[in-house]
């Protein structure tokens, strides 16, 4: 039975305003509800991620009754997505209704294992998300700083010095948090520290702007 539309919008309300309470009072009366998506596709396991409400997360996760690949990836799920991709392999190019494949979100959460497990069933590292960002994997996993994400993707084959939207670099990324460990990993998997993004900033004066001197003088040419 199709979840109305109006308690599926009391549902998305509950994560804007951080109401595990109402969360729990709707799920009470229809545990499918936890299954509801926006009129864009866009599920409510996901919207709740994205917007680090993590407590109705954690309501919501362990009821769902069949998470998908991209809800699977987000959440670490590894075991999940290992078998839906090698009972659909398709699931590996696909993208979520907003656009991100499945290794896309894996690693912009940090999901390790997910990532692994999605490299090793051949997701393409270098896979362009079907938004406005247009980034890859990598650009994710730096947005999010997590390294060992990085640093496993270039080991696959991830290009280093890829460029999405506006032209920034996931050393760009790095370059912005100041995070040094991140920065001299890229660098010394290759990559350069030449490009300007649109705006003609290096990751060197990107750093500057940031308040990180010490990084901006690492990442000058």
């Amino acid at each position: 039975m199709a979840i109305p539309v109006e308690e599926a919008t009391q549902m998305f309300a509950a994560v804007d305003a951080d109401d595990a309470e109402t969360m729990r009072r709707l799920i009470s009366k229809r545990a499918d509800i936890v299954d509801a998506q926006r009129e864009d596709g866009l599920s409510l396991v996901l919207y709740a991620m994205y917007h680090g409400k993590w407590e109705l997360v954690d309501i919501l996760a362990p009821i769902h009754p069949g998470l998908d690949v991209f809800e699977s990836a987000a959440l670490g799920r590894h075991e999940r997505v290992r078998h839906l991709v090698t009972t659909n392999p398709r699931l590996l190019a696909k993208r979520s209704s907003d656009g991100w494949t499945a290794l896309h979100l894996a690693a912009f959460f940090g999901q390790i294992d997910a990532v692994r497990v999605l490299i090793d069933k051949g997701a393409n590292v270098n896979a362009r998300s079907e938004n406005d960002l247009a980034n890859c994997p990598l650009h994710a996993a730096a947005a999010g700083r997590h390294f060992a994400a990085c640093e496993l993707l270039v080991a696959n084959g991830a290009d280093v010095d890829a460029k999405q939207h506006g032209g920034h670099t996931a050393l760009m990324a790095a370059a912005q948090h100041g995070d040094r460990g991140l920065a001299e990993m890229f660098i010394k998997r290759g990559a350069s520290r030449l490009p300007a993004n649109d705006e003609g900033r290096t990751a060197s004066s990107i750093a500057e702007e940031h308040g990180h001197e010490e990084l901006a003088a690492f990442l000058r040419p």
